[in-house]
This record gives C-alpha cells, sequence and structure tokens, in this order.
C-alpha cells in the first residue's frame, strides 16, 4: 500500500499526509479515493480529446 500511495499523482502534503495515517484500512481507503479522482480525470480528459477529434474530423470533411 505504500508503494501505491508513494507513487500516486498527487501533492507532496497529500502523500505525505497519506503515508502517515497509522491505520492500513484507512490508507486504503484514502487511496482508493485519491485513485478513483485520477481515473475521473483521465476519463474525462479522453471523452474531451474524442469530442475535439470528432469535430475536427467533420470540420475538415466539411471543408473539402
Amino acid at each position: 500500500m505504500n508503494f501505491v500511495a508513494s507513487n500516486m499523482n498527487i501533492d507532496v502534503k497529500e502523500k505525505q499526509k497519506l503515508l502517515e495515517q497509522p491505520n492500513l484500512e484507512e490508507r486504503t481507503k484514502t487511496s482508493l479515493i485519491h485513485l478513483n479522482h485520477e481515473i475521473n480525470m483521465i476519463q474525462m480528459k479522453n471523452e474531451i480529446q474524442n469530442k475535439v477529434r470528432v469535430d475536427i474530423d467533420e470540420q475538415q470533411r466539411e471543408y473539402f
């Protein structure tokens, strides 16, 4: 769990706070919250990229 927490894409203060939690269950729950947030951000990024790609493709078709 410490390895996963130390390699998460979060602020250093948040990592430190997470790694200092003595209770493994709480540390795991907090890690899952952060990981779920990161997954949501990646999904939103992918959706935006896909929408932009589709829009650009449509514009290019209309142009030609």
